[in-house]
């Protein structure tokens, strides 16, 4: 399928979980080569108790990092991830590494929930799932589900009608824009967890009211039957 018909159709993702922090696939080796920006379509699943949140897709930059804030009716959360070193496995398998940092808003705290890390195999899915006992909130687990498929600068030309637009990093908001920070708990502040600047936002289709998309960081991000491209 033409790769931006795939992005702008809607997607039901049904992908299941392994038990542990683990991925699908091991890598073992770790490349230097990170000088030229890389394109990957960034597939995920982001699960909570069992119950799915979230499905975004984007278009990622290697080393730009990615945030996703994702609204449902009752609460928010806020998946930060970036792309990282060229990986290589056993059998010459071709790779990335994937850090993430999720997170869970209370009140006007943000909560820092996990900071997982997968080694993906190029088009192949690795999964991570963890259950938190906290005494800020009941006792719950997450799982992530993710997939990296890299892109050629001609396939990133054709979805934006030939050229390859500048990844813009997502800008705090704390200091000119007149918005309060949230603070983050258990005394871990992280970069990137404050209110975000030059983001796109866009209400999800057939969904009740307060069910959003909001991201920065990547070319194009996708979820809940829409798509909007951050500023």
């Amino acid at each position: 399928m033409n790769i931006t018909m795939r992005f702008f159709a809607q997607r039901i993702v049904r992908l299941a979980f392994l038990a542990g922090l683990s991925c699908l696939v091991p890598i073992l080796a770790i490349g230097a080569a990170r000088a030229a920006p890389r394109y990957y379509e960034v597939e995920l699943q982001v699960q909570v108790n069992g119950s799915e949140i979230a499905s975004p897709s984007n278009i990622a930059v290697s080393d730009s990092p990615v945030n996703i804030t994702m609204k449902s009716a009752g609460d928010t959360y806020r998946l930060r991830y970036s792309l990282g070193n060229v990986l290589v496995g056993p059998n010459g398998e071709h790779g990335v590494e994937l850090g993430m940092q999720f997170y869970k808003r209370n009140g006007n705290n943000w909560i820092s929930v996990g900071k997982p890390r997968l080694g993906l195999v190029l088009g192949k899915t690795g999964s991570v799932t963890k259950r938190i006992n906290s005494s800020d909130y009941d006792p719950w687990s997450y799982g992530i589900t993710a997939k990296a498929t890299q892109l050629s600068k001609s396939d990133v030309k054709t979805m934006f009608h030939g050229h390859i637009p500048n990844v813009k990093a997502c800008q705090n908001t704390t200091s000119g824009h007149g918005v309060a920070s949230a603070s983050v708990s258990n005394n871990s502040p992280e970069a990137g967890i404050q209110p975000l600047g030059d983001c796109c936002e866009v209400p999800c289709p057939g969904k009740p009211a307060g069910w959003t998309l909001k991201c920065c960081g990547a070319l194009l991000c996708c979820d809940c039957g829409t798509c909007c491209a951050p500023p």
